[in-house]
């Protein structure tokens, strides 16, 4: 997926609140995965930083607390499984990078 693919989305904007992030996840015994941390005591969540894919992120339009965005990968995506996550787990979209064809 080239770099300059735009991905348009609707969360919620909450003061102090991440927002969403692009995570690459590992195949791993038939499954996809991304490993999520929470500590006991703490709100939220950490995601390892070798997942997270940085997008350029840019709100379009604001609703009171829903906003609308693009996220842009900075480099190109490679071939294989990627999620969009909210600020919390239960806010988790995936979607497929497939290869070229030749």
């Amino acid at each position: 997926m080239p770099a300059n693919t735009r991905i348009f989305l609707f969360t919620i904007d909450h003061g102090g609140a991440h927002p969403p992030l692009l995570v690459w996840l590992t195949p791993r015994k038939g499954a996809r995965r991304a490993t999520a941390i929470a500590q006991k005591g703490l709100k939220g969540f950490a995601i390892s930083s070798e997942e997270i894919v940085k997008p350029a992120v840019r709100g379009l339009a604001k609703n009171g607390e829903e906003v609308f965005m693009e996220l842009r990968p900075r480099t190109s995506l490679m071939p294989g499984e990627y999620a969009i996550i909210g600020e919390d787990l239960d806010r988790v979209v995936s979607f497929r990078v497939a290869g070229t064809a030749n």
